[in-house]
């Protein structure tokens, strides 16, 4: 009976042994690492290629503009010294003084300009009339009726 008593005693013990085995794998299981780990993983991965992804976007951008500006400052910068040169190497096309048909046409056009702009600051200032006085026009009366100053042409 001694040995049927080992038996059943280490057949017992197993049996107590695999439970705490699976108690353990059970528990394991359900703890929140083996359970949400994989999950968060995949989000943070995710995450951090988005985030690269959109600082190489925005650096890209800054990286354009600022190319944009550098050229239209050269191209300016170059423009102003081919005027400057062109002005040297043939004055007589700005020298006003010895043609006087260019003179003529730049007179000409100049009081026509400033027609147009005192035709629109007239306009303006009728508006600006109208929308200050009332119907019956008592804030005209009183003295609230904005001012404009036009400018003056001379001819």
């Amino acid at each position: 009976m001694n040995a049927d008593d080992k038996s059943a005693g280490a057949k017992a013990s197993l049996d107590e042994q695999r439970l705490a085995l699976d108690e353990r794998r059970l528990e394991l299981d359900r703890s929140f690492a083996r359970k949400w780990l994989p999950t968060l993983a995949t989000v943070m991965v995710g995450l951090v290629a988005t985030i690269f992804g959109y600082v190489q976007q925005r650096l890209a951008a800054e990286s354009t503009e600022r190319t944009r500006i550098e050229s239209k400052s050269k191209d300016e910068r170059e423009w102003g010294f081919k005027v400057v040169e062109m002005y040297f190497n043939k004055r007589e096309l700005f020298d006003l003084t010895k043609n006087a048909e260019p003179a003529t046409r730049q007179r000409r056009a100049r009081r026509q300009h400033q027609a147009a702009a005192d035709r629109r600051g007239r306009g303006l200032a009728a508006a600006a009339r109208d929308a200050l006085s009332g119907d019956d026009g008592t804030r005209a009366a009183q003295g609230e009726l904005m001012r404009v100053t036009l400018p003056r042409v001379s001819t």
